[in-house]
């Protein structure tokens, strides 16, 4: 097996403790390659290895001891890798668009979304890329946009293909660019957006920012959606942290 294939298999044996929300998404892994020539999917090992190959060679972390050295993906994080950029639909195009990853604090959350921002403005292949980070307030917003800011600029490779402006990181080459996003901004409308990252869900009061960072990805055929949060007790709003 690959070893994206057991890990799946470990959690759904136990031999890695999971939430059962975990465990359901390891399975459906598994099975969805029992049911994918009659579905119409198919999974492409090149394309999702080369994503954390990439994420590997190309961003570095920005803070503490390991701060200067390359991000090599922790498990969960290449399996959500592997998920939503190896199953593709017949006609090449990705099967998950979207997705939803709620984790508790200092497991890296910041850093992966950070990573897969870089990853979709300057290695997907997307023309005119556009990707946002939002959240129900810039300074929230700019968090995992400052971080991505930092990755760019310890990364040789990235910082000699990017320029920053403020809060535009700009992609020159294929006229890409990275902007923070919150609900107090007055240009949220008519978006066409590549890549959105819909950062701690779990205090957005309403889904006025999810839903027009959402919409804004209909133009796109492989747009990237993915909203991430701190665990909560409460699932549906603004609660106590775990």
């Amino acid at each position: 097996f690959p070893s994206h294939d057991m890990y799946a298999l470990d959690v759904v044996s136990g031999q890695i403790p999971s939430c059962k929300y975990t465990i359901k998404s390891c399975e459906r892994y598994l099975n969805d390659f029992t049911k994918a020539t009659s579905a119409g999917w198919k999974f492409d090992y090149k394309d999702a290895q080369y994503v954390i190959d990439w994420i590997r060679q190309y961003t570095r972390h920005t803070k503490g001891k390991f701060k200067g050295k390359n991000f090599d993906l922790l498990p969960w994080q290449q399996f959500v890798v592997w998920n939503k950029f190896g199953w593709k639909n017949a006609d090449g195009s990705r099967r998950f668009t979207s997705s939803y990853i709620e984790i508790p604090k200092k497991n890296g959350k910041t850093t992966f979304a950070s990573a897969i921002m870089l990853y979709m403005l300057i290695g997907d292949a997307e023309d005119s890329p556009e990707v946002y980070c939002a959240a129900t307030h810039r300074d929230q917003a700019k968090i995992a946009f400052d971080e991505a800011s930092r990755m760019a600029m310890e990364s040789p490779q990235i910082k000699k293909l990017t320029k920053q402006v403020r809060n535009n990181i700009a992609c020159p080459a294929n006229y890409g660019k990275m902007v923070p996003l919150s609900s107090e901004a007055n240009s949220s409308d008519g978006l066409n957006v590549s890549c959105g990252v819909i950062d701690e869900y779990h205090a957005h009061k309403t889904s006025e920012v999810y839903d027009i960072v959402k919409s804004g990805t209909i133009a796109r055929l492989n747009p990237m959606f993915l909203t991430i949060t701190t665990s909560w007790f409460n699932l549906g709003g603004t609660s106590k942290k775990l």
